[in-house]
């Protein structure tokens, strides 16, 4: 298959050992153990004596946990699902459950279907020795300290608050700037062209506001706040089955009650950007003048928070229908049980880039530099289409730019503040979002996404060149009323094929018909034929495995396009389609192209499918799995993220290079490796004085998606007998979800 270009499958999704969600509430009881019986080393005793062999790991973990806020005395511990005696396991340590996170009604993987337990250790044990422990421990998937965050606001640089003005008044440069205090006309997000599709909805998208509490009560909020109609007020009944009893407005995390009010005033004014209420002659408008903004409070006063209390916020907003999701907080810890919960969640997640002039590519600030499909990330602009010097930027994980600095929105009381930061940009982009929605009820999370992020305004090169998209939000040429489709690319062939590349070309075509210049190419391949017609037999386009390209360029240009191929002992065909699409989705007409790629000359040929015949000889931790869009794949975590202190190697059978002159290692590879700690190494074994040894020829680390790999191992041409493994070794107590591996090919280069 072309290597690295099927559809992409969850990062977060572990596709081994899955089951089917259970119901699980807050009873520390869970279905009856299978194989695991606490040991005699976790009695008190019994982890001082473990403690006492594992100091330095302790140390080291206690210097890496100093560099982050945390609870004191808590962890965040997700056990398999067959492991029984919940309250047993906390009390082997010391500690007590202070809440067990019911994650039924998230998407559906090891993830949601194990078991979350917040941990009160009681002072027997520090975060970092228990992390420590429990991460040697067979029955934990993953621990985790209950980090803090906060939100992503700058301080005030004036208290003095200006005159409230009506809907649309000057204050709100990001909804209409026509140049006031010195800003630049029509930097703004071209909301009053989107109001002329929608303004928005009390009965649309569920917007939920994951931050300080929202004051509901407020004189431009109330009429647009969520009302859950499947709860019976006071009845002391979870009617809606959403874990949360009497939730009328929303919920409130950190309490856990049903009381999200907001003192601390953050809140209030990311959902007054969101969705204030429009043309009543009071204070402000919002993004969507009516919309559906649900309450979930689990910042404090003071404006931080815990991870913990963040996961249930989630879940419930989850639970709950949210459409989209505004997280305008932060921390700088990666965090693996929140960011698994942000992949099942079934919402787009709108989060704030930061504000500490950071570049996010090498100081990540979360939940935003999550890699998940469904986060967005946004940053800050200014009036004079700048970035403010708070804003943090990042070529390759902030996805575009919204209004951030003096900000004018609601404020607890009946209140409006000017405020300033990512967290005021993030909500206008949820905004945004939740007009599309409006206007387009099943609009996926992916087609949402090319929506904002296809309809911007351009940043000076300066600013633009910072992020991944170049451009500030524009919702109203996202709304655009617009039916005509692109036109078919034109002159469409095949240049030349080999049995690593195809390079094929086409003039561009238009966005109406052959004007202009579309917005994207869907390019998709399949080994079968495309169905054209209504009656014609084939694969449906939208079933092919899909190609990444650069956008179109201007119609009538020649594009050029070179796509990797997978090499293979075989001859294959494949059929290559090309569909223009414009910025409001509509598409243009199928184009196909019929490939033939010639056989490789292969040392070496597996592509995980059938253990019949494999070159490969697994250990007792790599194993073959199921995985959507690819069927088999080898991985190291078969049953969901490794242990700590351990060496998984898969390696080959011997084969010959002795006649090859230039031969390649081609591999797909998906790895979430824990940085500086952890390594994926690719070995190769050759002759040395004392006989045969193992040469590193890579090493990775951190987190990819499905990428393709290509090592030269030339340097080995000539051995007669040589064997490549892939090893994954673990040296501390932090888990992650390891290493998938397709396509594994030795090939001669063709160049």
């Amino acid at each position: 298959m072309i290597i690295g270009l099927a559809n992409k499958p969850n990062p977060a999704i572990h596709l081994t050992g899955q089951r089917a969600k259970e119901a699980a509430g807050n009873d520390s009881q869970a279905p009856a153990d299978k194989s695991q019986v606490p040991s005699s080393q976790t009695t008190l005793t019994g982890l001082a004596e473990r403690l006492s062999s594992m100091q330095e790991k302790v140390q080291a973990h206690e210097s890496f946990l100093s560099d982050y806020e945390h609870v004191p005395n808590q962890v965040l511990v997700r056990l398999r699902t067959d492991v029984s005696g919940l309250s047993n396991f906390a009390e082997e340590y010391g500690g007590k459950i202070l809440h067990h996170f019911d994650l039924t009604g998230l998407k559906p993987s090891t993830a949601s279907s194990e078991q979350l337990l917040l941990l009160d250790l009681n002072e027997n044990l520090n975060v970092a020795e228990a992390m420590v422990l429990m991460g040697d421990d067979s029955r934990v998937s993953v621990v985790e300290s209950n980090d803090i965050v906060r939100t992503q606001v700058q301080p005030s640089e004036e208290d003095e608050e200006p005159d409230l003005p009506n809907d649309l008044e000057d204050p709100l440069w990001g909804l209409y700037n026509h140049g006031q205090d010195g800003g630049l006309a029509g930097v703004d997000i071209g909301v009053q062209e989107a109001w002329k599709t929608t303004a928005g909805s009390r009965t649309g998208p569920i917007v939920a506001v994951i931050d300080s509490g929202v004051d509901y009560n407020h004189q431009d909020l109330k009429d647009n706040i969520f009302e859950n109609k499947g709860e019976i007020p006071n009845d002391g009944i979870d009617n809606d089955g959403n874990g949360v009893v009497d939730d009328i407005h929303g919920y409130n995390a950190a309490a856990d009650n049903t009381d999200p009010k907001d003192d601390n005033g953050h809140g209030t004014h990311v959902a007054g950007t969101i969705g204030a209420v429009g043309n009543n002659g009071k204070g402000v408008t919002g993004v969507n003048q009516e919309a559906q903004i649900l309450p979930v409070r689990f910042l404090s006063e003071e404006g931080s928070g815990t991870t913990a209390d963040a996961i249930k916020a989630l879940v419930y907003a989850n639970r709950t229908g949210s459409r989209v999701i505004n997280n305008s907080w932060g921390g700088n810890k990666f965090n693996q049980l929140v960011f698994d919960v942000l992949a099942d969640t079934t919402a787009l997640v709108v989060c704030a880039a930061g504000n500490e002039a950071f570049d996010n590519d090498l100081r990540p600030v979360y939940p935003a530099s999550y890699e998940l499909d469904n986060v967005m990330s946004v940053t800050a602009h200014d009036r004079k289409n700048e970035f403010p010097r708070f804003a943090n930027r990042g070529e390759k994980t902030v996805d575009l730019a919204a209004p951030g600095e003096d900000i004018y929105s609601t404020q607890p009381k009946n209140k409006y503040q000017l405020l300033s930061g990512t967290s005021m940009a993030a909500p206008h982009v949820a905004g945004a979002a939740a007009l599309i929605a409006t206007a387009r009820p099943d609009v996926s999370n992916d087609d949402l996404r090319f929506l904002l992020m296809n309809n911007l305004e351009t940043l000076p090169e300066e600013y633009g060149s910072r992020i991944i998209s170049g451009g500030r939000l524009d919702v109203g040429k996202a709304l655009e009323q617009d039916s005509v489709a692109p036109g078919a690319v034109g002159e469409a062939k095949v240049d030349s094929v080999t049995s690593e590349s195809i390079k094929v070309s086409w003039k561009a075509t238009g966005d109406d018909g052959a004007e202009g210049r579309a917005s994207a190419y869907d390019v998709r391949y399949t080994t079968g034929q495309f169905k054209k017609g209504q009656n014609q037999s084939g694969i449906p386009f939208e079933d092919g495995d899909k190609l990444d390209v650069p956008p179109p360029k201007t119609a009538n240009e020649l594009e050029t396009f070179e796509f990797p191929v997978a090499p293979s002992g075989k001859a294959r065909h494949f059929s290559l389609g090309v569909v223009a699409v414009d910025n409001v989705l509509n598409r243009g007409e199928l184009v196909t192209l019929d490939v033939n790629v010639p056989a490789a000359k292969v040392a070496l040929e597996d592509n995980a499918d059938s253990a019949q015949g494999s070159i490969f000889e697994q250990d007792e931790h790599w194993k073959r799995v199921e995985m959507d869009g690819r069927g088999k794949v080898f991985t190291d975590s078969p049953d969901g993220d490794y242990p700590a202190n351990r060496e998984a190697i898969l390696v080959s059978k011997p084969f010959s290079m002795e006649d090859f002159r230039k031969p390649v290692l081609h591999f797909d590879a998906k790895f979430d490796v824990e940085q500086k700690h952890d390594e994926f190494t690719v070995e190769v074994e050759t002759d040395g004085w004392f006989g045969k040894k193992w040469k590193e020829v890579a090493r990775f680390d951190g987190l990819s998606d499905w990428q393709t790999h290509k090592l030269d191992i030339s340097r080995y041409t000539g051995e007669d007998d040589t064997r490549i493994r892939f090893r994954m070794e673990s040296d501390r107590d932090r888990n992650r979800d390891g290493v998938y591996l397709d396509n594994i090919v030795i090939a001669e280069s063709p160049e």
